[in-house]
Formats: C-alpha cells, sequence, structure tokens
C-alpha cells in the first residue's frame, strides 16, 4: 500500500513541483491586490462661453475624487493624467445648480474596475450676466514729502491716460466709478520725476482692465528763500603798497535771495571773502574815500544785496623804518595839537632846531 502511494507521488514529479510553486505565487498576488481607496484632482474648465456673457458664480477650478479599485487598478490610475471635466456653458441656465456626472469622470478617468465613491464639491450654483464695458476716471495717488526746500503742485502732477476701460459683469461694473494708481511715493523728491505705475484693481469679482498702468511726470520746484547773513567782513584788495587802507564801517550784511540749496550752501561757506572793495585807484594818495562794496563770489541763482552797500577806505602813508617793519607815519609820530600837526619828521626845519636848543628827538 506504501509502495502504491509513494509512486503516485513521484509519478510526474517535477510537474508536480511546478504547480504547487505557482499556485503559492498566485495566492500571494491575490491577496496582495486587495480593494483600495484614492483620492485624485480633476480639473474643471468652461467652455463656449463666448463674449456676451460671464459666469460670475463661484465655479470651482477643480474637484475632488474619490475612487475605489483594486490596487492594480488603482496603480494604472496613478500611472495616468485624468483629462479636464469640460462644462459647456450652453447647456447653463442662470440661477440653476449644477452636479457633475459620476460616470463621466470614470470615463475622464479611464481605467475600467474603477469606481466613483465621491465629489467634492459635487455641484455648484450657476450664475450668468451679460459682459458689458465702460469708461471710468483713472485717479492719482502720491504721498510723502518732496526734500526740505523744494515743493510739488499736486494739480499740475501729469499722468497719462486719464481714463481706462474696464469689462466684465454688468451687475459688477455699477459698483465701480473709478480707478486709483498704486501710490506714489515722493518722500525726499529733489528734482523732476518721470515713472510708470500699475493701475490697482478694485476689490470686485468678475472684471477686467484694458490697461494696466498710467505714465506719471512730476515737476519738483525749488523754493525761493531769503537770508540774512550778518557781520561779513569787508576785504580791502589791490591797495597801494606805499599805503595803509582800512575800511569803515569794517563788517556789513549780505542778504542773499535764491533757491534753497543754493542760498544755504552760499550762507554755510567761510564768509571771510565774501564782501570786498577795491581800493587801487582811491589808494594812490592820502585821505577818505568813500567807495562801493560789492559781492566778491557771485552765484548763478543768487542775488546779493549788502547793507550798507558803500564803506569808507582810509588811506594813510606807510613809514619805511630800517629798524622795524612799514607802519603808518600818524602812528610813528603822534598828531601833536599844541604844533597844530604830527610829530617833525627827521631833518625838518623844527627838527634841528629842537635838536640845537638841546632837546632829545
Amino acid at each position: 500500500m506504501i509502495r502504491h502511494w509513494k509512486r503516485k507521488l513521484l509519478n510526474n514529479a517535477l510537474l508536480k513541483v511546478v504547480s504547487i510553486s505557482f499556485g503559492v505565487i498566485l495566492y500571494f498576488l491575490v491577496q496582495d491586490d486587495q480593494v483600495r481607496e484614492l483620492d485624485i484632482e480633476v480639473p474643471v474648465t468652461i467652455e463656449n462661453l463666448g463674449d456676451l456673457y460671464v459666469v460670475t458664480g463661484d465655479i470651482p477650478t477643480q474637484v475632488r475624487v474619490r475612487l475605489k479599485g483594486r490596487w492594480s487598478q488603482v496603480v494604472r490610475v496613478l500611472e495616468r493624467r485624468v483629462r479636464p471635466y469640460e462644462i459647456d456653458t450652453n447647456l447653463l441656465r442662470s440661477s440653476e445648480t449644477f452636479s457633475f456626472d459620476p460616470l463621466r469622470i470614470g470615463q475622464l478617468v479611464g481605467v475600467t474596475g474603477i469606481s466613483v465613491e465621491s465629489i467634492d464639491p459635487p455641484s455648484f450654483p450657476v450664475r450668468i450676466d451679460v459682459r458689458v464695458s465702460k469708461v471710468v476716471p483713472i485717479r492719482l495717488e502720491m504721498f510723502g514729502e518732496p526734500a526740505e526746500g523744494f515743493t510739488v503742485d499736486h494739480e499740475s502732477v501729469r499722468y497719462s491716460p486719464r481714463t481706462v476701460e474696464i469689462v466684465g459683469a454688468k451687475a459688477a461694473l455699477e459698483e465701480v466709478e473709478e480707478i486709483f494708481t498704486h501710490p506714489l511715493d515722493l518722500t525726499g523728491l529733489t528734482g523732476d520725476l518721470r515713472t510708470r505705475l500699475g493701475l490697482r484693481k478694485p476689490n470686485v469679482k468678475f472684471i477686467s482692465l484694458r490697461d494696466d498702468g498710467v505714465s506719471v511726470e512730476v515737476v519738483a520746484r525749488e523754493r525761493s528763500i531769503r537770508e540774512v547773513v550778518k557781520a561779513v567782513p569787508v576785504v580791502v584788495r589791490n591797495c597801494n603798497l606805499r599805503m595803509a587802507c582800512t575800511v569803515q564801517p569794517v563788517n556789513v550784511d549780505v542778504t542773499l535771495e535764491g533757491g534753497y540749496s543754493r542760498v544755504h550752501a552760499m550762507k554755510n561757506q567761510n564768509r571771510n571773502d565774501l564782501v570786498a572793495v577795491d581800493a587801487f585807484y582811491v589808494s594812490q594818495q592820502v585821505g577818505t574815500q568813500v567807495v562801493q562794496a560789492v559781492f566778491a563770489r557771485p552765484v548763478e541763482g543768487i542775488i546779493a544785496t549788502i547793507n550798507p552797500p558803500t564803506v569808507s577806505i582810509i588811506v594813510s602813508p606807510i613809514y619805511s623804518n630800517t629798524y622795524g617793519p612799514s607802519v603808518p607815519l600818524d602812528f610813528i609820530y603822534p598828531r601833536d595839537d599844541n604844533h597844530g600837526g604830527g610829530r617833525d619828521e627827521p631833518n625838518s626845519p623844527d627838527h634841528k632846531d629842537d635838536e640845537n636848543n638841546g632837546i632829545d628827538g
């Protein structure tokens, strides 16, 4: 009996081993290919809308779909790209509710054996309005102040275009009366400005702008000011080398009128050579002469007024002392009111008489 069963088992042994192995492999494959669920995104597009109408409802751009099937089928879904769900607006009616078709989504997936378990959102309300257009004014927005000493006349700021055409749903356009630009910053401006600003789309759905911006030209003008510089010393120029020249008064006031930046730059400079007098002609002889004081550093765009406009130049001779520096004669020979004049010069008759009388000069 045992020999009989042994012969039965060993008959076609190789074929039996292969059959058993194949059955084991098939078992594990079936066990692994269990039912699974998968969430995918299906894009949504609008077709045949035309130029006369606009959809004003919140149409989803995509829907989340939950699929169910065996793992081998799910893998095939992951390997391919799902086609978009196209909505034909010719079939839509305003104020109705549009529902997504699970069978159609299954066709878009394109894998047999896959079922559609859920769609999110399953539907949406349909709102369709007439597409219209209108022209509204553009308002330029500015903020900030130019640099100190500069002004900007907001009324003279130029920009183009001044209007813009907007297109969209009729109900939405009724809410829009004007379009504003992005703000223009004038902070610290010191000269003319040319730039381009974008337009701000209003917070209204279902409209669009025909233009995207405006060209802007701003003119910043420097403010004219008037500043007084006090106690400016008067410099004497071209005095005769044999003469001593002094002025009265020694200081004058200078009024500067002009652009803010130039006046302040001039005011902050060294003032010792701002005002001068020319003594070339008047210093040829001893005496006092009244001359015109002049602004020594003229600058284009600045008007300088000197007060007082004239000064006196006092010219006196210089005595050359062998043992010291040259000084005016009035200093070496002080005026003696008893004699009616200054001290006698050497070799003068009065000086010799003093020597003969034993007076030490």
